[in-house]
């Protein structure tokens, strides 16, 4: 199911296209400032950063060319012709950083190949995280490039060994915090003992800045994904969320008790988002005579963008506003993307999440049953 991604942090701006791409290129060349500085000490062989560089280089115009393609709107030829370009340069570009991986596994450029190796080559990926495991997992400059493996499969592995053997308190914090948002994904319950723990060993350890220069720390990182583990699970009662109207009135989920509610969390950005609006006026008429409300809270930056999009896309049911302050419900509740969906029960019960289309709609008749 597409969503349209959020950056972790709550006040930087969202990237809306290509989620896996995105996380790719944010550590390609993460190490780069580290190499020259190696490179000059002659802590790495002559060359090598060298290479390193052309290669990342390279890929990063590749890529960059390719997303402006499919960002652009062009043809159907233009799409499968970048699309074609960089699925045919990044396997030499691979091969690359094998041979210096291959070389000497264990400097700095070998960090940033493996790496490099382990994003654009899945079935390399399993040895790739071996050596990171065995050679890197107690190098504080591995730092820069967890991030972007924390979504890579098998990942998890040179997580721990990063939390269990590093000594920077920093690297340990943001493995921890990795393991913790991995293992969330998939759902796994334990992701609630890693959050605990940043609590308790990293909560003042940084974890980045907000657009307007405000420190984020690993302990509020945590404190948001702990509260919706803990109160935000399926088969728990939603915690009153309170918000704004369009007309700057306070108002409050448990005024809707008593209904079943879907809330929609979106915004106006959101290709996903968009694409849900004609069912859910299809399902908002079928159901204008029952104990149903949706309502749609948005994430819009500017409460004027809404207004305008609701003056020319008819959408007639509940709307709030929350912006992207990161602050409020939006920030209590951990939205992670949009759509975020959560569908609660006449007794204020969270029974579904994320559920779109079809299987929405057959979710809410079901529990309007049981309100009979």
């Amino acid at each position: 199911m597409d969503h349209q991604p959020l950056t972790n942090l709550p006040t930087l701006s969202r990237f809306v296209m290509y989620r896996s791409l995105w996380t790719a290129m944010f550590a390609v060349g993460a190490l780069l400032p580290v190499l020259r500085a190696d490179e000059k000490s002659g802590t790495v062989k002559s060359g090598r950063a060298e290479e390193m560089r052309k290669i990342v280089q390279e890929y990063t115009k590749t890529y960059q060319e390719f997303l402006r393609t499919m960002q652009s709107g062009g043809t159907n030829e233009a799409r499968a012709a970048a699309s074609k370009k960089l699925a045919t340069e990044t396997p030499a570009l691979v091969a690359r950083a094998q041979k210096l991986v291959d070389a000497d596994a264990k400097d700095v450029v070998a960090l940033e190949a493996l790496t490099f190796i382990v994003q654009r080559n899945p079935r390399g990926a399993a040895s790739a995280i071996d050596l990171l495991v065995e050679h890197h997992a107690k190098n504080p400059k591995i730092l820069p490039v967890m991030s972007a493996l924390s979504n890579v499969a098998g990942s998890e592995k040179l997580l721990k060994a990063v939390l269990e053997q590093n000594t920077d308190a920093k690297a340990k914090g943001m493995a921890c915090y990795h393991l913790g948002n991995s293992l969330h994904r998939k759902g796994d319950k334990e992701a609630e003992v890693y959050f605990a723990r940043i609590e308790k060993e990293f909560p003042k350890v940084e974890y980045g800045k907000t657009r307007d220069g405000k420190v984020v720390t690993l302990g509020q990182q945590a404190k948001r994904f702990l509260f919706e583990i803990r109160n935000l699970a399926i088969g728990m009662t939603a915690p009153d969320a309170v918000s704004h109207d369009l007309a700057g009135k306070q108002v409050k989920l448990s005024d809707y008790r008593g209904k079943v509610v879907v809330l929609d969390i979106w915004a106006t950005w959101c290709g996903p988002c968009r694409a849900m609006i004609p069912h859910e006026r299809e399902m908002v008429e079928k159901l204008k005579d029952k104990p149903f409300a949706l309502i749609s809270i948005s994430a819009d930056d500017k409460k004027e963008t809404l207004v305008n999009f609701l003056q020319k896309e008819s959408m007639p049911w509940v709307h709030w506003w929350e912006g992207h302050t990161g602050k409020g419900m939006l920030n209590d509740w951990n939205v992670q993307f949009y759509p975020t969906i959560y569908v609660i029960d006449a007794k204020g019960v969270i029974r579904h999440k994320n559920i779109r289309g079809p299987a929405l709609e057959e979710a809410v008749q079901k529990l309007l049953s049981e309100t009979k």
